[in-house]
């Protein structure tokens, strides 16, 4: 499974094909919680007529959609859409460097759209060169991409939160889908897993029990 990417993504989920590679599935833009259809097809649009986008200023340049707001600004950054343009000439972008000047890139894309010809532009010259600077800001550390993955599209992609418990979990004599079929009843069993909900209550005899989802 893939990211969305704004240069690859179509409205729905699509197939990549690479020669000498396996299949893979790309995440589409409508998929992205907290991101609309609306932008997602002007997106699309764009792209298609004018080809992809070189950078990140050339994204903002582009994208004109009132739609482009800080919302869904905010979920192409976290669920990694926008990790394969380039700011300026710095390289490719940085989630946490993109979420931490979040403001900036909204105020950046206000001004582009408000006038068109950018004369007397706070950011210079509006082309795909090196106009748009980001003062340097924390990397999201590989937990924070993996909690927006998972907030956003339902799934981790870049890893999993488990990976640096995987020599451990291996050792571990059942998991999580045996465990209705292999113990007997009362045994008691060890397995891993992420605890994502967890609720508490009390029963009619006065007893704590608890509900979660692992």
């Amino acid at each position: 499974m893939l990211p969305p990417s704004v240069n690859e993504s179509f409205q729905g989920f699509s197939v990549v094909r690479k020669e000498g590679q396996k299949d893979t599935i790309r995440f589409g833009l409508i998929t992205i919680k907290n991101f609309g259809e609306g932008i997602a097809n002007a997106i699309v649009k764009e792209r298609k007529a004018n080809g992809k986008f070189r950078s990140l200023e050339d994204f903002l340049n582009r994208i004109s959609d009132r739609n482009l707001n800080k919302k869904s600004l905010e979920a192409l950054i976290k669920c990694g859409a926008l990790d394969d343009l380039p700011v300026g000439n710095t390289g490719f972008c940085e989630r946490g460097a993109m979420f931490g000047n979040l403001e900036l890139l909204l105020e950046y894309h206000k001004e582009r759209m408000r006038d068109a010809k950018n004369q007397e532009s706070l950011f210079g010259e509006a082309d795909t060169g090196s106009s748009l600077s980001l003062p340097p800001q924390n990397e999201a550390t590989a937990a924070e991409k993996l909690a927006w993955e998972k907030e956003l599209l339902g799934l981790y992609i870049s890893g999993h939160p488990l990976d640096k418990y995987k020599d451990k979990i291996a050792k571990l004599d059942i998991n999580i889908q045996k465990i209705k079929d292999e113990p007997k009843e009362g045994a008691e069993v060890l397995i891993a897993g992420i605890i994502e909900v967890s609720r508490e209550v009390v029963t009619k005899g006065s007893e704590q029990m608890l509900f979660f989802t692992i």
